[in-house]
């Protein structure tokens, strides 16, 4: 099972950070699953969401690795 050491959180501007710290303050307002060969192609998709257009994060995480 992945662990949080291998999670991103992306913010607005393009900063990438590393771990889930989600703030206490904020709340899951919804989930993507994406198929990909790394986490950083993941990331790169993620900075282009338009949540930041409204101060959001995204949390970036491996839920499954696939043989």
């Amino acid at each position: 099972m992945p662990g949080p050491d291998s999670a991103r959180t992306v913010r607005p501007g393009g900063l990438v950070t590393d771990g889930p710290y989600t703030e206490i303050t904020e709340f899951i307002s919804g989930y993507i699953v994406v198929c990909a060969e790394t986490i950083e192609e993941v990331v790169g998709l993620a900075k282009g969401n338009p949540i930041f257009k409204i101060g959001g994060n995204i949390e970036v995480r491996e839920v499954m690795k696939r043989d």
